[in-house]
């Protein structure tokens, strides 16, 4: 079974290594997990 907590989790911790590299800016794009 998949913990959605786990996931949204990490998508938050992968946003912030994104942006904070400046791959990303606050408000591009969409990180996406399939369930």
């Amino acid at each position: 079974m998949v913990n959605l907590h786990k996931i949204k989790q990490e998508i938050c911790e992968i946003g912030d290594r994104l942006y904070k590299k400046g791959f990303a800016a606050a408000n591009d794009g969409n990180i996406s997990y399939r369930v």
